[in-house]
């Protein structure tokens, strides 16, 4: 299970358009980038992927976010904020050495962000 944010591209003869997700992806819209990059963190982190694959099998990711609920973006938290300058990052990471370590810092912040505690190193 993987989360990303996605937005439109370029389209030789057709111009801008928006990616749109093949089967067995869910996708959501947003108004706001900033919700967008949160909500992807929050999907991404390992608690939340624990949760969703502990509840499904590999091929089908089934209707697990019904069940679940993560916060709510708030921009005037830093620590939302943090997540979500972290997960632009991760987007435009050149390498999968820098990503790696953006998403362990992401991971973390989110971590305690889901628990409302204080993240534990390891």
């Amino acid at each position: 299970f993987e989360a990303v944010v996605v937005t439109t591209g370029r389209v030789p003869l057709a111009g801008e358009r928006p990616f749109v997700p093949d089967h067995k992806v869910y996708f959501a819209d947003f108004d706001d980038e900033n919700t967008s990059y949160f909500v992807c963190a929050m999907l991404n982190s390992a608690m939340v992927k624990e949760y969703i694959e502990s509840h499904t099998i590999q091929i089908q990711v089934s209707n697990i976010f019904k069940h679940m609920s993560i916060p709510r973006f708030k921009a005037a938290d830093a620590r939302h904020t943090k997540i979500v300058d972290l997960c632009k990052k991760a987007h435009l990471a050149k390498n999968d050495a820098s990503r790696a370590e953006i998403l362990d810092e992401m991971n973390k912040l989110s971590e305690e962000v889901l628990t409302g505690k204080k993240a534990t190193k390891g």
